[in-house]
C-alpha cells in the first residue's frame, strides 16, 4: 500500500537500503552490548532487507509485461546466485581482515545500491 498509494518505489528503495546498510554496519561494534542489543540490530537489517525486496518486486512487476518470460525468469534466477556469489566475496574478506570487518565490507557493498536507485522511473 505504501508503494501504491503513499510514497514509491524509489523512495522506499532508499530507505531500506539506507536501514538495511546502517544496521549491517553497526553489527561489529555490538560486541559486549548485549543480546537485545544484537537481537534488535539483526532483526532490522532484515527489515530493511524486506522494505528493498518488496519494493524491487513492486516495480519490477509494474514494468513487465506477460510476454516478458525471459526477463520474468532472469530476475527470478538472480536472486539464488547471489548465495554462490556472497560466499566466494566474504571469504578472502574474512581471511584478510577478520569476522568483523566483513560486516563493514557488506555494509559498504549494499551502500552502493544507492548508486543504482536515481535510475528506477516510478512514473
Amino acid at each position: 500500500i505504501l508503494n501504491d498509494e503513499f510514497i514509491g518505489e524509489k523512495e522506499l528503495l532508499v530507505v531500506g537500503t539506507i536501514v538495511m546498510s546502517s544496521m549491517t554496519l553497526v553489527l561489529p561494534l555490538s560486541a559486549g552490548k548485549g543480546l537485545i542489543f544484537i537481537a534488535l540490530t539483526l532483526f532490522l537489517t532484515r527489515v530493511g532487507a524486506s522494505i528493498v525486496e518488496i519494493s524491487a518486486e513492486s516495480y519490477f512487476f509494474k514494468k513487465v509485461k506477460e510476454k516478458d518470460t525471459t526477463m520474468i525468469s532472469l530476475f527470478r534466477m538472480v536472486r539464488p546466485f547471489s548465495f554462490l556469489l556472497a560466499p566466494l566475496i566474504a571469504f578472502p574478506v574474512i581471511a584478510s581482515f577478520g569476522y568483523g570487518a566483513s560486516f563493514y565490507a557488506l555494509g559498504g557493498i549494499v551502500l552502493l545500491a544507492l548508486l543504482f536507485i536515481p535510475k528506477v522511473d516510478t512514473r
